[in-house]
C-alpha cells in the first residue's frame, strides 16, 4: 500500500506530499538492495538476543528493527513505515462460543448481581490466548510484523481450536495498573466473593 499525503509538518512548506508504507510493501523494496538477506539475518539475530536479555521489549526491538530497515533502504526523503509490534491479542468472545454449560453460568451469576454484556473489551487480556472466535485473517498481521516468525509467533489455528469460554471477574475500581489505582471496598470485601463463589458452583456441577 502507497498512498499520497499531504504537507507532514507546517514548518516543511517544501514538502507537499510524501510516501506511507506498510511494511510488507517497504519490504518488498529492501529485498531489491544487495545483502538484504545478510542485513536482515544479523538484525534480527542481535535483536533476538537482545530481547533473551531482557534488554529490550517486543515493541522496542520492532522500533529498533524499523529503524535499522529506514537506514539500510539509503532512502532520505520523509516518509511514513506503519508496522505491527507484538504482543497481539486475538479477537475473542466467550458468548460465540456456543457452550451451553456457559450460558448456564452467566444465568447463574445475574442471580447474584446485575450483569450487563459489552461485546468489546479495549483493553488487553491472557484470556485473549483462550480461542479465536472472531476469526480476524492473520495474513495481514503477519506480514506487517518485522519481528513474525523469527522472533515472535504463535499457532493461530491452534488458538482457534480451543474454544474455552471464561468470565473475567474483579472488584469495582478505577485507574487499573496506575499508582492512584483503588477499589471499592465493598465490592472486593463482599460482591465480588460472592459472585466467584456462585461462578465456581455452577461450573463444577457442569
Amino acid at each position: 500500500m502507497l498512498l499520497p499525503q499531504k504537507s507532514y509538518s507546517k514548518t516543511q512548506t517544501a514538502a507537499e506530499e510524501f510516501p506511507v508504507y506498510t511494511y510488507s510493501t517497504f519490504l518488498k523494496k529492501l529485498q531489491k538492495k544487495p545483502g538484504f538477506a545478510t542485513w536482515q539475518r544479523k538484525t534480527l539475530k542481535l535483536l533476538t538476543t537482545t530481547i533473551a536479555q531482557e534488554k529490550l521489549s517486543y515493541p522496542e526491538a520492532t522500533l529498533r528493527y524499523l529503524t535499522a530497515a529506514l537506514d539500510f533502504s539509503g532512502i532520505t526523503d520523509p516518509l511514513a513505515l506503519l508496522a505491527f509490534a507484538p504482543p497481539y491479542y486475538p479477537p475473542t468472545n466467550s458468548k460465540l462460543m456456543k457452550k451451553k454449560y456457559y450460558q448456564n453460568i452467566l444465568a447463574v451469576l445475574a442471580t447474584c448481581q446485575p450483569v450487563t454484556y459489552s461485546e468489546y473489551f479495549l483493553g488487553v487480556s491472557d484470556c485473549s490466548y483462550l480461542g479465536n472466535t472472531l476469526q480476524a485473517s492473520g495474513c495481514p498481521y503477519n506480514t506487517n510484523t518485522p519481528l513474525w516468525g523469527s522472533i515472535y509467533s504463535f499457532d493461530q489455528d491452534a488458538l482457534s481450536n480451543l474454544q474455552i469460554p471464561f468470565l473475567l471477574l474483579g472488584p469495582w475500581g478505577k485507574d487499573l495498573h496506575q499508582k492512584t489505582e483503588r477499589v471499592n471496598i465493598k465490592s472486593l470485601t463482599q460482591e465480588l466473593p460472592k459472585a466467584l463463589q456462585t461462578v465456581c458452583n455452577a461450573a463444577w456441577k457442569n
